[in-house]
């Protein structure tokens, strides 16, 4: 199977108050595998020697679901602007971002409230409590008369065998030990 190559910019960052930010650091990667028909992932691996992520942490992952109304946030870019953490939701009655419940048989999503915006698909769902990434965002909460229509993403337990067939380190909440996981 042919993956397709892909650039990626980094440090996508704008002068105070500008709207676009500098793209000229970029670095070439290539599709390892993706789950198109339940949209769960796209997983990349960038080219070696890629000056931009060295020194760099990676999010934690977790495999295990998320409590009702645990606190979370995203960060992204909305409308192809620069990194934006999305904390709040600006209809939450006082509510900051949360989860709210799950959905799917096939593939478990979780719905959380979340200011978001185009773009922001494929973000990181983190958890205030732990500060791993849980889900990958991918839709939107606003529908035409449903005002309190939630967000959702993929949770990551859904792509568990392809992190550990790619030896990606988890961790796992509901296991009884959150154990760091490889292959």
């Amino acid at each position: 199977m042919l993956f397709r190559s892909e650039t990626f910019s980094f440090e996508y960052n704008a002068a105070c108050g500008g709207q676009s930010g500098d793209t000229s650091k970029k670095c070439r990667g290539r599709q390892l595998a993706r789950e198109d028909p339940l949209d769960d992932y796209t997983l990349y691996e960038l080219e070696q020697g890629c000056p931009y992520v060295a020194g760099i942490t990676p999010f934690l992952l977790d495999v295990g679901e998320p409590d009702p109304d645990e606190g979370m946030y995203l960060i992204g870019h909305p409308n192809r602007r620069p990194k934006k953490i999305s904390f709040q939701e600006v209809h939450d009655d006082g509510h900051h971002c949360e989860v709210r419940g799950f959905f799917g048989r096939q593939s478990k999503r979780v719905t959380y409230y979340c200011d978001t915006q185009g773009g922001n698909s494929g973000s990181p769902v983190i958890s205030a409590r732990t500060g791993y990434a849980f889900a990958i965002h991918s839709h939107g909460g606003c529908r035409r008369g449903q005002p309190m229509s939630a967000n959702s993403g993929s949770l990551l337990k859904n792509s568990k065998s392809i992190l550990q067939q790619f030896g990606i380190p988890f961790v796992d909440r509901s296991s009884r030990r959150s154990e760091e996981h490889t292959s």
